[in-house]
C-alpha cells in the first residue's frame, strides 16, 4: 500500500506518472492520495493489472490485501496527521 500526500508541486505527478509506475512496474495493490488542502482522499485498487477507483463509501473500512485492518487504518491516520502538521507549519511560517 502506498499513500501519497499531495502538494501543489507534486499532485500532477502523483496522479499520473507515479500512478502508472505503481500500477505497471511495482504492481502495488492499493494506492491512495490525500490532499491536505482540499481534503480529497482517493483510493485505487489493482484489479487485473489496472487500477480501479475504490468507492468512497467503503474507503474507511476497506482492508488492504497486504495489511491487517488496524495496521491499514493506522497508516492512513499517521499519513493524514503528518500532512496536516506540514500544512500548519507552512501556514505559520
Amino acid at each position: 500500500m502506498i499513500v501519497e500526500i499531495l502538494s501543489d508541486s507534486t499532485a500532477k505527478v502523483d496522479r499520473t506518472k507515479k500512478k502508472e509506475l505503481y500500477q505497471n512496474i511495482f504492481r502495488t495493490p492499493d494506492y491512495f492520495w490525500f490532499d491536505p488542502v482540499s481534503l480529497e482522499f482517493q483510493g485505487l485498487r489493482l484489479f487485473e493489472g489496472i487500477y480501479q477507483l475504490i468507492d468512497r463509501d467503503v474507503l474507511p473500512w476497506l482492508k488492504s490485501k497486504e495489511k491487517s485492518f488496524e495496521s491499514y487504518i493506522n497508516t492512513l491516520l499517521r499519513a493524514s496527521i503528518q500532512a496536516l502538521n506540514k500544512v500548519l507549519i507552512l501556514k505559520n511560517n
